[in-house]
């Protein structure tokens, strides 16, 4: 069984190797046809378009992986039941739910290792081709989505933080003023036309700042070149609306939720995109079982059929994905059971198909 599992494993990455090649090229192909006229207007050097690709690759891969997955295992049962190996297989007591195994169990290691990819490499890079698009402006929108105007934020008793413009992939805060308050009355203002959020140190760099304390109505100037300040909130506060889910891993995006319930905001967007990322994760081992189901239930289908069936299983898991996020946003529905449930369902559907599979 070892040798049996070993090639069974060979010839689903075989298949898993080059569908995902295959891809990569379409949605290249499809992104270089579709930004090419950007990319004449905004006189983008030949290299700096390869370097777009490169860093939209890591996407693509996320994005064709699931479909890859159910192709090769669709793929990997017809292939061997169109050379006879499934019948003899069966011919020596083997059943079909044991050859499975190696197969879901690369399903289930498939889905952490996707969730680690997803989280580590594609948002990383995804920023990187955010500001790509921003530098050479081929996104329209690209300022409305990574800037904010007009901010007023009460960042503790008494004080008052205003921030004329931000930018969030630079980290940076500009005309902010903070004011403190006593019975109604100013006390402390302090001004600066910049801030710059300090990684390192985790506080706001501020740079040429003004504070006026005002003693009976009566203001005293101090003034200083540079300082670091700690506003209580990162770059991730300030952006909330502004920033997209997809530029923020798994964790970043856990820490800007449990940071919004700590400031009493509740936004149900937010809390749906963070169960998405775990639930997304989990496709590669369902479109495994759903493959399996497929192929040996009906083991004499046609690779064309197979190829079919599995567009259509994947098609109504994003389209049923896509509705339970849309009612989750709404709050229709419980933010975890709104991307969760799909994947309940499926599991449920694909194990009872499992179970009733022919050995």
């Amino acid at each position: 069984m070892k040798k049996i599992d070993l090639y069974i494993i060979k010839e689903f990455f075989y298949k898993l190797f080059f569908l995902i090649i295959g891809f990569i090229i379409l949605f290249t192909l499809i992104s270089i046809i579709e930004h090419l006229d950007k990319f004449i207007d905004a006189s983008m050097p030949a290299k700096d378009i390869f370097i777009y690709h490169i860093y939209s690759t890591p996407w693509f891969i996320s994005i064709g992986l699931p479909m890859s997955v159910l192709i090769s295992t669709v793929f990997s049962f017809n292939s061997m039941q169109k050379n006879h190996e499934l019948t003899a297989l069966k011919a020596s007591g083997i059943g079909l739910a044991r050859i499975s195994i190696p197969l879901l169990i690369i399903g289930f290691m498939l889905s952490i290792a996707s969730f680690q990819f997803e989280n580590n490499i594609v948002t990383h890079y995804f920023q990187k081709k955010i500001s790509l698009e921003q530098k050479y402006n081929l996104k329209r929108s690209s300022k409305k989505e990574t800037k904010k105007q007009d901010i007023y934020r009460q960042i503790g008793p008494g004080k008052i933080l205003t921030i004329k413009k931000f930018k969030y992939l630079p980290n940076i805060a500009q005309n902010v003023s903070i004011q403190e308050f006593n019975d109604n009355k100013i006390i402390k203002r302090f001004d600066t036309p910049k801030l710059k959020w300090n990684t390192w140190k985790e506080k706001w760099f501020a740079k040429d700042y003004t504070v006026r304390i005002f003693e009976n109505n009566i203001p005293i100037y101090i003034t200083s070149k540079d300082t670091l300040i700690d506003l209580n909130l990162t770059p991730f506060d300030l952006a909330q609306e502004t920033l997209k889910p997809e530029e923020m891993n798994y964790w970043e995006l856990d820490r800007f939720v449990s940071k919004m319930y700590e400031n009493g905001l509740y936004e149900k967007r937010w809390v749906v995109d963070l169960y998405f990322k775990s639930a997304f994760a989990c496709t590669n081992f369902l479109m495994i079982l759903f493959g399996i189901c497929l192929s040996i239930r009906k083991p004499r289908t046609s690779m064309a059929v197979g190829l079919t069936l599995s567009i259509g299983i994947i098609f109504l898991y994003y389209t049923m994905l896509k509705v339970g996020q849309s009612l989750g946003y709404s709050g229709v529905i419980n933010p975890f059971l709104s991307v969760w449930s799909v994947n309940i369902l499926f599991f449920i559907f694909g194990f009872y198909l499992f179970l009733k599979t022919k050995t």
